[in-house]
């Protein structure tokens, strides 16, 4: 029924993933083929938390669009730099 708490559970999921490989003993562990990889899902999870917040929110929802702007001038500014 409430999709948006489903997309939010997974998203706070993947994110203490995450965390929980982020220190080098786990790096170490992961490899340098597996990690990057895992960290790269950074970008989904920040949209499956943009679906979230947009859902969420029913009546004013200018502040999700300005996340969501600023998150698409970040990402447009990393893939150009």
């Amino acid at each position: 029924m409430r999709l948006y708490l489903t997309i939010g559970f997974t998203a706070l999921f993947d994110l203490a993933a995450l965390a929980a490989t982020s220190p080098d003993g786990m790096v170490y562990r992961l490899g340098a083929m597996l990690w990057p990889g895992l960290q790269q899902m950074t970008y989904l999870i920040f949209l499956f938390a943009l679906v979230h917040f947009f859902r969420q929110t029913k009546l004013d929802v200018t502040v999700p669009i300005f996340v969501a702007g600023l998150f698409t001038w970040l990402i447009g500014y990393r893939f150009a730099a």
